[in-house]
């Protein structure tokens, strides 16, 4: 009898776990976070080419960037939950899904989490690993429980004090695979014209491994409340019905 979806977990079982989806659904994951970073480097390119001037156009790719990192990880949210249930992980359907979501709330929830975890980097690393950690649920519960940014952020905190060192440890996985592991692959391939291209790439390769981690975290903690497998399928049912 295979074990249940929703089920508590250890750190090493959360990135075990999310290796195991990830290679049994990599061309679709890959895909849904490919569609975000093919309109980034789309409009990057179109910009750049308009001539637009140096300050002007960096606010700009900053804001873009904001909201396509948000779109991904809301997509990827509904996709490695899809995946973690058995089924496959279709591109066109994980983004019509996506529509019925609270956008602006997943938005303005990723910003202020992204604002405050950068703050608590820049005094001393360790608080901004600590405040990643009591928010790394914030866009899933957005996402799966259609909150207000305000109560998905409070309610991550609920749930990740549980076990912040716990949290710490996939909040430091997820920035590991989706920031350092690029990044080193960036300065050792230096910047140049092709560089925005080689970020896409990687950005669509690795970042849905480190956000399947996310949302096993978020289901390991939802079974300390009584959530199951078929709860989970009725949220993913009901956001394709509708």
């Amino acid at each position: 009898m295979n074990e249940p979806v929703v089920r508590s977990l250890s750190t090493a079982e959360i990135i075990g776990s999310a290796f195991q989806v990830y290679r049994e659904h990599l061309a679709g994951l890959v895909l849904v976070a490919a569609v975000p970073h093919a309109v980034l480097l789309l409009t990057d390119t179109l910009l750049v080419g308009v001539g637009m001037e140096a300050q002007p156009l960096l606010l700009v790719i900053m804001l873009l960037t904001m909201v396509m990192n948000a779109v991904a990880l809301s997509a990827l949210t509904l996709a490695a939950s899809t995946a973690l249930i058995g089924q496959p992980v279709n591109v066109l359907a994980i983004y019509g899904q996506l529509q019925h979501t609270r956008f602006w709330s997943m938005l303005v929830a990723y910003f202020v989490t992204t604002m405050l975890v950068s703050t608590g980097f820049v005094l001393l690393i360790l608080p901004g690993l600590i405040l990643g950690g009591l928010f790394i649920l914030t866009v899933p519960i957005v996402v799966l429980e259609r909150t207000t940014p305000v109560a998905a952020i409070s309610r991550s905190v609920q749930l990740m004090k549980v076990d912040l060192m716990k949290a710490v440890a996939i909040f430091s996985f997820t920035v590991l695979v989706s920031v350092l592991v690029p990044l080193v692959f960036q300065l050792i391939a230096g910047f140049g014209p092709l560089s925005p291209l080689l970020n896409a790439v990687l950005g669509s390769a690795l970042l849905p491994l480190a956000y399947t981690a996310n949302v096993l975290l978020y289901l390991s903690a939802r079974a300390g409340e009584g959530f199951t497998d078929q709860q989970l399928q009725a949220i993913l049912t009901e956001s394709r019905t509708e």
